[in-house]
């Protein structure tokens, strides 16, 4: 693998998976407040993260976690705990020193309070992880926000110290074909690899 000649820290490969359109097996979808939305798994950007960034080349640290409400209410009137939680985390990227943070809130409902508060930390934490990761571009779900679109939405940056616009690219290996297949196509997926685009 090479260094990317105009991203200090990124080889080629990493770069050309961060630049690729976000596979569609990878998205779920929920209904809420009577919208469908997409989403990523916190699983599914922890793994990606790794595949990209290697064992050891991130840290996602929670750096603030706290109950902000407890209520004994229950949405359903049944009496369930309704805990309001909220999060801040920081995804650092050893490679290229970049630090990013932010913050997520989540409720969740349930009959045991400790359970239900410890379910709604863990999601605004994980929230808050997946957020600092849309920084990193449509692998790690920057595309969802436009609709649901899978298709890259960052292409290229104008910052004179990390690249220009992309001129057109040659052919992939058959090696590096199979590379990228691996790393961006869930186990269950199938598609098929050929030349990225610009």
């Amino acid at each position: 693998m090479t260094k990317h000649r105009e991203f200090p820290g990124l080889t080629t490969e990493q770069v050309d998976l961060l630049l690729k359109d976000l596979h569609p097996a990878r998205v779920s979808k929920r209904s809420q407040g009577g919208a469908q939305l997409s989403y990523l798994e916190a699983h599914d950007v922890r793994a990606t993260l790794i595949r990209v960034f290697g064992f050891g080349g991130f840290d996602v640290e929670t750096t603030r976690a706290e109950i902000l409400d407890v209520s004994r209410k229950g949405l359903d009137n049944t009496g369930n705990y309704v805990v309001t939680a909220v999060a801040q985390a920081m995804v650092t990227i050893h490679a290229t020193g970049a630090v990013y943070s932010d913050v997520a809130a989540a409720t969740q409902v349930g009959p045991v309070l400790g359970d239900t508060a410890d379910f709604a930390l863990k999601t605004a934490a994980s929230d808050a992880m997946k957020r600092c990761a849309t920084n990193l571009g449509t692998q790690f779900g920057l595309s969802l926000y436009a609709s649901g679109a899978t298709r890259d939405q960052v292409r290229f940056t104008v910052d004179p110290e990390q690249w220009h616009p992309v001129p057109p690219r040659e052919p992939m290996s058959p090696e590096m074909q199979e590379y990228v297949k691996r790393a961006t196509t869930p186990q269950d997926a199938e598609v098929t690899v050929g030349v990225l685009e610009p």
